[in-house]
């Protein structure tokens, strides 16, 4: 006679998983069934699991080899029943079946989409199956008890349609209420969660708990009508799995499956009914791999169905089995304090003391031995967190859930792509973390090179492992990345293993791709060319350089519009910069970066005669910035060409203001204007004859954001100050938003200062007059002695600040002279007035002024 003993699990449950190992140890079975699709044990080999390499948490990923995107995770924790049952079968040479439903037949095209039955309004196609793929939790589809160890399979089904282009990794189905809520309530708990977990997985428990469960569902489910669709397709498979363990004459079975399930698989039945309900189903060619996890994931707060409250707890538990209760709660309220001393919080070992004592005491009130989650929560609050619960909300993210990565071997993926990321990121040892970790690169150094290459030919394949920061102006060899690992980036990599089996060849595709996709558009789209031809340099590929060259160049020679060739050009410069920093030959990109330059200068000039308000922004958004670039290309012709275009733009009567202004603002820094030609142009813009709000916008364009200009330039700012005093009332209220606009963009300390100057009133002053603050008298008793202490003779501007007409050698020299100790050579010595060759001998008076003698200031 065959013995098949049903143990009802809770997925990821520390509990379940100690109580199951002790079960199979008392029942020594011939083969183990588990809960898992039936064609993940041929996609992943499972034997393996006993090597080395494996740390949890893993997951296994099965997808449709035709659509990576739709696919399901299969998460297990070091504490997951699932995952022990596997191990304790491979040590003890014991036969596995995966007895659930394939994922060959659950991600099969929807009924929908072969022509089958409609959705129902209820939820349900006609033959009765659910209208989502809703997430397996607690206790059947909704209770944690029963729950497959996968994540929301966000993906369609043929027995659980959705929407076609579910991504994976969406917003999950909201669970039903749950089933296990019944029998917490007439326990006395308001939580099923907090009921399951008093009385199973932190409450010593025997092999005969599984008695007790499979009674419990066994009643729930006499209050529930008959399964229906996707559940009642799985109990069948199941059914049917072990009927042919039975076939295969094990005569001692061991199934391990949900706690909601475990009725139905207690008395199987007949088998023709499950046959029938079974026939026909549409199937897939399905693929696996292994990869890892992380325990945010595995928690119920991420979205995952079958997720605990609190993975990084249930860890600890796991790990803490056979210590008694108190090692435990002090144990875990120790680790609490280790961490928020990491915080720079102060946290004594008395706080532990008396944490772990009102921890004891709050479970002793309930009835518990051992501490609960919200034992430890009150306590952490009460006592570490000295009443606030802002520590408790940081325990509970790098504790309570954790951030634990887990780690597979580099031969357990069958994805090439996958592999070959892996050996690379090893060997160029980047960090793989939940939390954000910056990465600052060296482009001059051949390993952050390597490492620049990886993470630029990821994104080419849209793998957002890592993010590039902002230029931070130190220069372009130098990175600044952002890495953060999900667990989904690994659909990403099946996706992009269409495009090549390794990094480099499968970006090098990807691009060649999408720049063949922009090329063949109409216009040709010259700013995704420029963006390819951009990344293509950035990730080195060197072997697609020519033709994306070729490509942007012909782009560029097809196209009349201006402001396709200003938003081209920035890149194409940086391109040009890039080059010499990667090693990489920056000839390839500069001619056509230099012919789209000059297209554009040759163009630019007609493009902005008559522009509108809206027009002219627009256009001045993509000027600056390419006129900003064109000096990298370091062609003095392309300057002088465009440049001048500059200039004419400038000095036109039918250019916008702002352009002008900002034009104005180039040449002024550039030097091609001096401050006089500078405050020429600004009193023609700002002059009577010119209409208010062309004024104003000239003024916005020429500051630009910047008003250090205004503050250190007396002549600017009069001219300006003389405008705006000037208006009448009604053109000042007119031209006031834009004012205020050019002026809000100035930092707050510019805006200070130029108030200041502003307050001070007019700054006209005759020429030759001293600058304001200044002394001459004062200034031309001390010229001397400065001339010895600097050992250089004074500027002629300083030495002739007080030189009225007719003195001869000066107010300078005459105050020199009227110094006690001066004498005539010392005069000259300091002023400079007698040629050396003349100048008599120093006396000793002169002493003093030696520049080896001390000096007595007068």
């Amino acid at each position: 006679m065959t013995a098949c003993q049903i143990y009802g699990i809770r997925h990821h449950g520390p509990g379940s998983a100690r109580s199951l190992l002790g079960a199979l140890d008392r029942q020594r079975p011939d083969v183990l069934l588990l809960e898992m699709p039936a064609d993940a044990e041929a996609q992943a080999a499972l034997a393996t699991l006993a090597r080395e390499g494996f740390a949890p948490p893993v997951a296994l990923l099965l997808y449709r080899a035709d659509a990576p995107q739709r696919c399901v995770y299969l998460p297990f924790a070091n504490f997951s029943p699932e995952w022990q049952a596997l191990r304790w079968a491979a040590a003890n040479g014991v036969p596995v079946r995966l007895m659930d439903l394939p994922m060959a037949l659950q991600l099969a095209d929807a009924p929908e989409e072969e022509g089958a039955a409609p959705v129902d309004g209820d939820g349900a196609t006609a033959a009765g199956d659910p209208a989502a793929v809703a997430p397996d939790a607690v206790a059947g589809e909704a209770d944690a008890s029963a729950a497959p160890p996968a994540s929301v399979p966000a993906v369609p089904s043929a027995v659980a349609p959705a929407p076609a282009d579910a991504p994976a990794g969406a917003d999950p189905v909201p669970p039903e209420p749950d089933r296990l809520d019944a029998l917490a309530r007439l326990a006395g708990y308001d939580d099923a969660e907090r009921w399951w977990d008093h009385l199973v997985e932190t409450h010593p428990a025997g092999f005969d708990i599984f008695d007790a469960v499979a009674g419990a569902m066994a009643s729930l489910r006499e209050h529930e009508p008959p399964p229906v669709g996707r559940e009642a397709l799985r109990e069948a498979f199941m059914r049917q799995s072990i009927r042919a363990a039975r076939r295969e004459k094990f005569t001692n079975l061991a199934v391990v499956c949900g706690a909601w399930h475990a009725p139905a698989l207690a008395n199987p039945g007949p088998a023709a009914p499950d046959a029938a309900l079974l026939k026909g189903l549409p199937k897939a060619k399905i693929a696996a791999c292994w990869i890892p996890w992380t325990h945010a994931r595995l928690a119920r707060r991420s979205g995952y169905g079958a997720g605990v409250e609190a993975p990084g707890w249930y860890a600890h538990l796991w790990g803490s089995h056979g210590q008694p209760a108190r090692r435990v709660t002090t144990g875990w309220l120790a680790r609490c304090a280790a961490t928020l001393r990491e915080r720079d919080i102060g946290i004594s070992s008395g706080h532990v003391i008396e944490a772990v004592r009102l921890a004891e005491g709050l479970a002793g009130l309930r009835g518990r031995e051992l501490p609960d989650l919200a034992d430890l929560r009150d306590a952490i609050t009460t006592v570490l967190g000295e009443g606030e619960s802002a520590r408790l909300a940081l325990l509970e993210r790098d504790l309570f859930v954790g951030d634990l990565i887990g780690e597979v071997p580099d031969d357990a993926s069958t994805v090439p792509l996958l592999l070959d990321l892996q050996q690379r990121q090893k060997r160029l040892r980047l960090p793989i973390t939940t939390e954000p970790k910056p990465l600052e690169l060296d482009l001059r150094k051949p390993g952050d090179l390597d490492r620049s290459r990886l993470l630029h030919r990821l994104g080419a394949l849209d793998i957002r492992w890592a993010r590039l920061g902002r230029d931070d102006g130190r220069g372009s060899f130098r990175e600044r990345w952002t890495l953060t690992w999900k667990p989904e980036l690994a659909v990403d990599v099946v996706e992009a293993a269409i495009w090549g089996a390794t990094v480099e060849s499968a970006a090098a595709a990807r691009l060649a791709d999408r720049a063949r996709a922009a090329a063949a558009s109409q216009p040709p789209d010259l700013a995704a060319l420029v963006e390819t031809l951009h990344l293509a340099l950035l990730a080195d590929l060197r072997e697609l350089l020519p033709r994306l060259v070729a490509a942007v160049a012909d782009a560029g020679a097809a196209t009349h519009d201006v402001d396709l060739l200003l938003a081209a050009l920035p890149g194409l410069a940086r391109l040009v910069r890039y080059g010499d920093v990667r090693n990489t030959d920056s000839a390839l990109s500069r001619p056509a970066a230099v012919g789209l330059a000059l297209r554009a200068a040759a163009g630019l000039v007609p493009a902005c005669q008559s522009l509108s308000d809206e027009a002219a922004l627009a256009r001045w958004q993509r000027l600056a910035p390419a006129s900003e670039a064109v000096p990298l290309l370091g062609d003095a012709g392309l300057d002088a060409l465009w440049f001048g275009a500059l200039r004419k733009l400038a000095e036109g009567e039918q250019v916008h203001g702002r352009l002008r202004g900002g034009c104005a603002r180039i040449a002024y820094d550039r030097h091609d204007w001096s401050a006089d030609d500078t405050a020429l142009h600004m009193g023609r813009a700002l002059s009577r004859a010119a209409a208010p709000a062309d004024a104003a916008a000239w003024v916005e364009g020429f500051l630009g954001g910047s008003g250090l200009l205004l503050v250190h330039d007396d002549r600017l700012f009069d001219v300006l100050d003389g405008w705006v005093r000037g208006l009448s009332a009604e053109h000042f209220t007119a031209v006031l938003p834009l004012l205020r606009r050019a002026f809000s963009a100035i930092e707050p300390g510019e805006r200070r200062q130029l108030g200041q100057r502003a307050a001070r009133g007019g700054t006209a002053i005759a020429a030759g007059a001293p600058e304001a603050g200044l002394d001459p008298a004062r200034a031309a008793v001390a010229a001397p002695v400065l001339a010895l202490l600097l050992g250089a003779p004074l500027p002629a501007a300083l030495a002739g600040i007080a030189a009225p007409a007719g003195t001869g050698a000066g107010a300078m020299s005459a105050g020199v002279a009227a110094s006690p100790g001066a004498t005539p050579a010392g005069v000259a010595a300091s002023t400079g007035a007698m040629p050396a060759s003349t100048a008599p001998s120093a006396s000793p008076a002169d002493a003093s002024l030696s520049p080896d003698a001390p000096v007595t200031l007068p």
